[in-house]
């Protein structure tokens, strides 16, 4: 059985990973703000050695905490992994988005703000760029328009064991990767793309801007020279409303 490390803090990979019996889990990296008590129990109850990461110069510690593993996975961690420790190690990354479409940090908030009818959590070993390299599987769901990202995150966590499988099968040589290296790169979402305008928006537009942010501080709409958050909302059909309301 291959030893590996878990880079993250996602406590449905760190579950999935412990329960997986292709894998034997060593170690695990996170980040302390991320996870809670619960994270930090199970890996106490079954004996995983664990350090933090909390800032950018934590990153160095890695090099000699990794040194006996053989390979490395992540999904959800906020830092870039040296190019140093990417040649040393085989790591693999789980990625909330299309490598061909949606690199970059808030994949799934884009998904919801394009309003894509799918979104894809994929698998991929590094190579050094961000959100590109040999990519193993993906994992499709369809986005309900209903949707907000903590939603689609739970739903797209679902392929977690079936992404496993099929990176035990690569790891054996049963299944060949692509390389994808110039996918569409996205930039962090901002102020402005999270702002409603609600002279020039599509009511689906304005739906999707307060999705893309209900799990946060809310979209912004700007009104009367004034700038409020919307944190909920309802949708009624004027026909539904009755009169002299």
């Amino acid at each position: 059985m291959d030893k590996i490390a878990y880079i993250g803090c996602s406590q449905r990979m760190l579950e999935n990973l412990i329960i997986n019996n292709k894998f034997c889990l060593t170690k695990v990296v996170y980040i302390e703000k991320r996870i809670d008590e619960v994270f930090k129990n199970i890996l106490i109850e079954h004996n995983i050695e664990y350090i933090a990461v909390n800032e950018k110069k934590d990153i160095g510690l890695l090099d000699q905490f990794l040194d006996d593993v053989e390979y490395v996975l992540m999904y959800k961690f906020d830092f870039i992994l040296p190019q140093k420790l990417v040649d040393k190690k085989r790591i693999f990354n789980f990625h909330g988005g299309s490598l061909r479409t949606n690199r970059g940090a808030h994949a799934v908030v884009w998904s919801i703000l394009n309003m894509e009818k799918t979104a894809v959590l994929s698998l991929y070993e590094l190579t050094g760029a961000i959100d590109a390299g040999w990519l193993i599987a993906e994992y499709c769901v369809e986005v309900d328009f209903k949707e907000t990202v903590s939603a689609l995150n739970s739903k797209l966590q679902e392929g977690i064991p079936e992404l496993l499988l099929h990176l035990n099968e690569y790891l054996s040589g049963q299944r060949k990767a692509i390389l994808i290296e110039n996918g569409v790169y996205r930039p962090k979402v901002s102020k402005e793309d999270y702002t409603i305008d609600i002279d020039t928006m599509p009511l689906r537009k304005i739906d999707a801007i307060l999705r893309s942010q209900a799990d946060y501080f809310g979209a912004v709409v700007k009104m009367l020279n004034e700038e409020y958050r919307i944190l909920k909302w309802t949708w009624n059909k004027v026909s539904e409303c009755g009169g002299g309301g």
